[in-house]
């Protein structure tokens, strides 16, 4: 009932008259009923990425990221600021 969650619905109020918290109505965001995607993308990806990494090499075209200790990291949204160049190969 997705009316529970319009504040000019009188439904709007929890069982016990209190009005409802700003965020309780989240759909797709935590658990049984969260993105479909979400669980595809975690079958997915792993399997992705390993085929990658044994079809083809991957090397730094800037020679500052290829010293032994540089460990670029990405944020929670995996970019990276500045980019970092590669040249990508097939493997025969």
């Amino acid at each position: 009932m997705p009316e529970r969650f319009d504040p000019e619905d009188p439904l709007f109020l929890t069982p016990n008259g209190e009005q409802r918290e700003e965020g309780a109505f989240k759909p797709f965001s935590f658990g049984p009923r969260k993105c479909l995607g979400y669980i595809w993308a975690n079958l997915v990806v792993p399997t992705l990425i390993t085929n990658m990494l044994n079809k083809y090499e991957f090397e730094h075209t800037d020679a500052k990221n290829s010293e032994p200790n540089f460990f670029p990291l990405a944020t929670v949204f995996m970019n990276h600021s500045p980019p970092i160049p590669m040249k990508i190969r097939k493997v025969d």
